[in-house]
C-alpha cells in the first residue's frame, strides 16, 4: 500500500496475482517480532532494575541487622552498669 500525498493509493488491489493475505500476514509478523522485541528489552530493563534494587535491600536490611547489635550492646553495658 502506497500513500500518494492526498489518500490511500489502492491501485496495488487491482492486481489479481497478488495475495493480499500473504501480504497481511507478513506485516502482521514484522510487527509481532517488534513487539516481542520491544517487550524483551523492557523485560531485561526491568531485571536490571530489581537487581539494582536487590541489592540495596540487602544493604539495608544489613545496616538494620548492624543497628540492632548495636542497641543491644548498649543494652547490655546498661544492664551490666547497673547490676555492678
Amino acid at each position: 500500500m502506497a500513500i500518494d500525498g492526498v489518500g490511500w493509493d489502492w491501485s496495488y488491489m487491482a492486481n489479481k496475482g497478488e495475495d493480499h493475505a500473504l501480504v497481511a500476514d507478513a506485516e502482521a509478523s514484522t510487527k509481532f517480532a517488534l513487539m516481542a522485541n520491544t517487550k524483551s528489552k523492557e523485560l531485561e530493563e526491568l531485571k536490571l532494575e530489581k537487581d539494582g534494587l536487590d541489592g540495596k535491600l540487602a544493604g539495608l536490611l544489613k545496616a538494620s541487622k548492624n543497628l540492632d547489635n548495636l542497641i543491644e550492646s548498649q543494652r547490655s553495658d546498661k544492664v551490666k552498669e547497673e547490676v555492678g
